[in-house]
């Protein structure tokens, strides 16, 4: 198995994931146990496959923040 880091950006639906900026457990949680967890996939649509498992290694806390 090879190893490559990458530094990405992801956008997402916070009001969808976690309930946007008004339920502080529940984005917790979504910081903590899912980017934060062991079980994320990186998923391509053009091969419709899992490429690989991804761990998270730094969460900028200003990017968390914007619009959902």
């Amino acid at each position: 198995m090879t190893t490559i880091k990458l530094l990405i950006e992801l956008k997402y639906n916070a009001m969808l994931m976690h309930g946007g900026d008004g339920d502080k457990e529940a984005k917790e949680w979504f910081f903590k146990d899912i980017l934060g967890g062991d079980k994320l996939v990186l998923f391509s649509g053009e091969i419709d496959d899992g490429v690989g498992d991804v761990k998270v290694l730094e969460i900028n806390a200003k990017s968390a923040k914007g619009k959902n």
